[in-house]
């Protein structure tokens, strides 16, 4: 199966390398900002804006509980709040 293949993975339909890449995220559970290491927040867990709803991350496809896919929208900057990819916390590098 090539990476481009679609699958269906908890109901949600991504690309047949997605459910790895998922997989990957959970073991960067911290990230360091400007020299200081902060636990990264978990889906569920972001400020109100942020949050999805009750089924998988419609961005990245995680579910409640754990952390979302490096690059996904909806992740939540431990240091400043806003979301991660937007934020000017530098530098901000998974730990």
């Amino acid at each position: 199966m090539k990476s481009n293949d679609k699958i269906v993975h908890r109901g949600a339909t991504m690309t047949a390398d997605w459910p790895e890449r998922i997989r990957l995220a959970q073991k960067v559970q911290h990230c360091e900002i400007g020299g200081e290491i902060l636990p990264r927040i978990r889906y569920g867990h972001e400020r109100a804006d942020l949050a999805g709803n009750k089924g998988p991350c419609l961005s990245c496809g995680v579910i409640a509980g754990e952390f979302h896919v490096e690059g996904c929208p909806k992740e939540q900057c431990p240091g400043c709040g806003a979301p991660r990819f937007t934020c000017d916390c530098e530098p901000y590098e998974d730990s």
